[in-house]
């Protein structure tokens, strides 16, 4: 059971019913603290594209009045 993961369906089945609950639950706990670092970092892509949105759009107001205003 140390370090035991479920990798293939077939070795999953052979486990004892006990150590499959435990399994399940520790995969369930590492999907959900994934979830929580995805959403952690969610503020800072929408800040970067954000950011990015506002300096390329006067970017591309300057270069529309510089080469075809």
């Amino acid at each position: 059971m140390n370090g035991l993961t479920i990798r293939e369906i077939e070795d999953f089945k052979t486990v004892p019913p006990e150590e499959q609950r435990v399994l399940l639950f520790k995969n369930v706990v590492e999907v959900k603290e994934e979830v929580k670092q995805l959403k952690a970092r969610k503020w800072l892509n929408t800040g970067a594209s954000a950011v990015g949105g506002v300096f390329g759009g006067f970017f591309a107001m300057i270069v529309k009045l510089k080469f075809w205003g």
